[in-house]
């Protein structure tokens, strides 16, 4: 027998499935966007392209690390870990780039 199911009633799973595909839509867009401001800023697509691509793999680094010992981090704390390595690598790209004279 066929449970029956009301196809008026509210189900989350629908919600999270909808904001699940609008947050992966949405990454891509903000990830092309990074990627053409930084070409902008530095003419030079190869170093635009290591400098957008430091961002999700520092993410994916800080994921992995955190499966492997089991430590269990609110999103805030995960947001904010791979900023020391976002920095540093536009320390090394972006700054000789934009500011000659330091380099």
């Amino acid at each position: 027998m066929k449970p029956y199911f009301y196809e008026h009633l509210f189900r989350p799973a629908d919600y999270i499935e909808q904001s699940i595909a609008n947050l992966s839509g949405h990454l891509l867009i903000g990830g092309l966007f990074v990627l053409i401001i930084l070409y902008l800023f530095l003419f030079n697509f190869r170093t635009a392209f290591i400098s957008a691509l430091a961002i999700p793999v520092s993410l994916i680094g800080a994921v992995i690390v955190l499966l492997e010992t089991g430590v269990n981090l609110n999103i805030m704390v995960l947001a904010a870990w791979p900023l020391p390595w976002v920095k540093w690598s536009m320390m090394r790209l972006l700054i000789p780039k934009i500011f000659p004279a330091f380099a």
